[in-house]
Formats: structure tokens, C-alpha cells, sequence
């Protein structure tokens, strides 16, 4: 799979979208510097230049960004296990990973349309790598990085854009041959299925409930004391000092 490295852009993202047609399949755009990064929820995905890995991922053999961040998600978690053996990582619904109760990585898909109709899917990622405790600390949410998980190693930026692009390829290429498998693993490794969590819905009420299960399109079924929800997007949290291998 081709690696597309740039050295300053606004956002990969954007780039790939405007590029789409000349781009087309299973290229993913990284860049040194990201001067207007995007996150999920209309936030800005801020990273100092070299510092975290920040890249798109160029899909036009999906149905939706439900199954092009399903994709993503899978591939990022085999670039932290091989990166740093042993960290209790998984992702946290809809399209974050996470090591305990801090967040490593953020995936933004969005639709390509050309003459009316879906042309294909870009997954925007950004995985913080070479973020130390001190930087952590600045940020209003609690946040980790592959440097904090493995201290003694410093992450090369192409490196780890090249390892991701190898394990993009080999679950888009397990996507291909057969969906369902893959949504089964990306539904396995959201370890947040049947715990209790709070989730911040679109107007911003907070609400507390189950975690009971994902449904067939991505959105979380929901159990509070009124009854079931259906979220197709939300924020969710978790309690501080969650551990994915304990139940409550």
C-alpha cells in the first residue's frame, strides 16, 4: 500500500477528500505538521510538528464510516500492541482507542460523494506518539501516548505511518473478503459492552446506563432506568481508573 508523506498540510483529512479521485484506493496521507487538524464532535486535533502521527486513510470498498472506522480501529490497535506489548488497549465507542482511562487515538470518517452517491470513505487518525507526561498533563481530558507506554523507545513518525499502513491494508483486505468477521473483532475489542457508563448526547444532557450492546449499523444500544436508547453518536465517558479486564 502506498504512503503518501507530506510535510505541512491543514488537514490530512481535507487533503485526501480533495484529492479523492487522484488518491482513489488504499493510499493513506501523512504529514509532519497538521496545521488545522480535525476531531470528532467539531473539535481541533492539535499536535506539535513530528510529535504524533496524524494520516487519512483513503477507502473506496466500503458502505460507510461505521465499517471505514471499524477498519482503522482495528489496524491502530495492532500498531499499539506491537509498539508497546502488554498496554490494556481497546476501543472505546464510537471511534476512539484508549489505554485504561486515557485516551491514545481519535478517527474521523468521512463520506466521499461524486454525482449524488457515496464514492468511498476517508478515515482521518491521529495516535499520540512521542507526547510525554508533561504535555499530557496540559490537556483537559487524561491522554497517553505510545512514548509514556514504552519510555525507553522514541517512535520514528514515517516508521509508525509506514506500520500503520500495514495494518490497514491487511484488515481492509480482511474486509474485503469478508465484512462480517471484521465488524465480530471491532465489536470484541470495544470493551465498554456492558458496563456502566455515561454518555453526553448531542444537546448535551448527560445520562447514566448500560452499555448492553452495538447494533448492526454501529449505533450503541443503550439501557438507562427509563428505558432503552439508540445512539448513533455521543460522548462517552468513563470512570477514572477504568480497567477494560474488570466488570461492573
Amino acid at each position: 500500500m502506498r504512503v503518501l508523506h507530506l510535510q505541512t498540510v491543514d488537514s490530512t483529512n481535507t487533503y485526501a477528500l480533495r484529492h479523492f479521485s487522484e488518491i482513489k484506493d488504499a493510499v493513506l496521507v501523512s504529514a509532519f505538521e497538521q496545521t488545522s487538524g480535525r476531531g470528532r464532535l467539531g473539535r481541533k486535533w492539535i499536535a506539535a510538528p513530528g510529535r504524533n502521527l496524524t494520516v487519512s486513510f483513503a477507502m473506496s470498498r466500503v458502505t460507510d464510516g461505521f465499517h471505514a472506522g471499524a477498519v482503522a480501529g482495528l489496524a491502530v490497535l495492532d500498531l499499539v500492541r506491537e509498539a508497546a506489548p502488554g498496554a490494556k488497549c481497546y476501543l472505546k465507542w464510537p471511534n476512539d482507542v484508549y489505554v485504561g482511562d486515557a485516551k491514545l487515538a481519535g478517527i474521523l470518517c468521512e463520506g466521499v460523494l461524486e454525482h449524488g452517491r457515496l464514492a468511498g470513505v476517508v478515515a482521518g487518525i491521529g495516535v499520540n506518539v512521542n507526547f510525554s507526561e508533561d504535555e499530557a498533563a496540559l490537556i483537559d481530558r487524561r491522554t497517553t501516548s505510545l512514548k509514556m507506554l514504552a519510555p525507553t523507545r522514541f517512535f520514528s513518525i514515517e516508521e509508525s505511518a509506514e506500520r500503520l499502513a500495514f495494518f490497514l491494508e491487511r484488515w481492509y483486505i480482511k474486509y474485503d473478503c469478508s465484512r462480517d468477521s471484521v465488524l465480530a473483532a471491532w465489536r470484541r475489542e470495544n470493551r465498554l459492552i456492558g458496563r456502566l457508563i455515561e454518555v453526553v448526547d448531542p444537546r448535551g444532557n448527560v445520562l447514566s446506563g448500560r452499555f448492553s450492546a452495538i447494533d448492526d449499523d454501529g449505533s450503541m444500544i443503550f439501557e438507562t432506568p427509563c428505558g432503552e436508547r439508540v445512539f448513533r453518536c455521543g460522548d462517552v465517558r468513563i470512570a477514572k481508573g477504568f480497567d477494560p479486564d474488570t466488570t461492573n
